[in-house]
């Protein structure tokens, strides 16, 4: 029996990828004077976990990359309100977070695969 995986973006940070994170904060830096940076990146694979997804990731119906098991992608956008959606092709439906950023700051958001599909939380 297959179970199928979903994608979770979430703008929180929980436990097992503390270390993960900060690694990314040091190596993304800041946004540009004026601009927000959001950032969605993918905890490794702990042990022997099934755990994973390579999701496709738009910002504002723009593509910014695929996040796959241990990587990141990032995006400069202006202050405001923004869409971020995660679409994976084993799976239908996309997974979508809307949210407002502030100029100066930079966005986290985790993608974890879930036995819900299209489960978004905060």
């Amino acid at each position: 029996m297959v179970l199928a995986a979903a994608v979770l973006l979430s703008g929180c940070v929980s436990d097992g990828v503390g270390t993960e994170y900060a690694a990314v904060v040091q190596k993304v830096g800041q946004p540009r004077a004026g601009q927000s940076r959001i950032v969605v990146f993918q905890e490794k694979r702990q042990g022997l976990s099934m755990a994973l997804c390579a999701c496709d990731m738009k910002l504002d119906g723009n593509p910014i990359g695929k996040v796959t098991t241990g990587t990141y992608v990032y995006a400069d956008r202006a202050a405001g309100r923004h869409r971020l959606m995660a679409s994976e092709s084993l799976f239908p439906g996309d997974t979508i977070r809307e949210f407002t950023t502030q100029p100066g700051r930079t966005y986290y958001f985790l993608i974890r695969s879930s036995e819900r599909h299209n489960a978004v939380t905060t």
